[in-house]
């Protein structure tokens, strides 16, 4: 949710500056997703409160009914949806069978040429992350890691991270980059 909610704001906020015609190939453009009803009811709410409702949307999205081999992914009621070119996906790794049904879903997800970006805790407390980059690897994505921490030279969670929900001390968080050839 709020990961989509962030991009869509910046791409509101870029779509501001463009012309007409540019502005219409990116209405809803960004595509906040879950497998919660609930959640993604939110999600709908939440776009629609913060103005959004241009340039997102939300759908319900099931990792476990992806096949890698789709041209795109198939929503809650069943309908293909186009490839894109980026995915952005937090905290959406808890046991070891997610991160292959999350792989297979960035697989038939992504354009080729995509990327993808996925940021999680550590296998102490969200159990299968460290299976993320054999799952990628076994449908054919290419995938580099880093720790969270060790970016702008450990500054980026310097500040306010014990203020996050879940978050505990000894947590250290992984993002991997994911790129469809």
């Amino acid at each position: 949710g709020l990961t989509g909610l962030a991009a869509a704001s910046i791409q509101s906020n870029f779509a501001k500056v463009l012309s007409n015609k540019a502005k219409s190939e990116l209405a809803g453009s960004v595509v906040l997703t879950d497998f919660n009803k609930v959640v993604v009811e939110n999600c709908a709410q939440n776009i629609i409160l913060n103005g959004l409702n241009s340039v997102a949307r939300s759908s319900e999205l099931d990792f476990y009914k992806q096949e890698a081999s789709n041209d795109g992914w198939v929503d809650g009621n069943g309908v293909q949806q186009p490839q894109v070119d980026l995915i952005l996906a937090a905290d959406v790794i808890c046991q070891p069978d997610d991160a292959f049904a999350a792989a297979r879903t960035i697989c038939c997800s992504l354009k080729r040429g995509g990327k993808a970006i996925v940021v999680s805790a550590d296998s102490k407390h969200r159990f299968g992350v460290e299976k993320v980059e054999e799952a990628c690897q076994e449908v054919g994505l290419g995938v580099k890691s880093i720790t969270v921490r060790d970016l702008y030279d450990g500054q980026l969670m310097a500040v306010d991270m014990d203020k996050t929900t879940g978050y505990c001390s000894d947590m250290s968080l992984t993002m991997f980059m994911i790129g469809k050839m």
